[in-house]
């Protein structure tokens, strides 16, 4: 089941219903099964956008880290920069993976 939009008065409704509660146009099947595929294909579309972030994040947060273990190593002493490449990789991370959670719910 799916929300669409009636073709008629433009709100919002079950893409199981055969009439518009709103204003009574008849809604064909075909209409319904069309919304179900968008919903579903926005939906995959979706993922994938939040898998691509998720795995960026984590290349990021990966070159921080072994940035900062690399400066270490070396006995140079630690700068800023790794600290905030690590940074930046794990709050997108984390907003990446609230994104996914929050699609995945609605």
């Amino acid at each position: 089941m799916a929300i669409i939009n009636c073709p008629k008065c433009s709100k919002r409704v079950s893409s199981r219903m055969e009439t518009c509660p709103h204003c009574g146009t008849t809604l064909s099947g075909d209409v319904g099964e069309a919304a179900e595929r968008n919903t579903a294909k926005r939906r995959r579309c979706g993922e994938r956008t939040v898998n691509l972030h998720l795995f960026l994040s984590l290349i990021v947060l990966a070159v921080g880290v072994l940035w900062f273990f690399g400066e270490q190593r070396s006995g140079r002493g630690t700068s800023s920069g790794p600290v905030a490449v690590m940074l930046l990789g794990g709050l997108w991370y984390a907003a990446a993976r609230a994104w996914g959670w929050i699609n995945r719910r609605s």
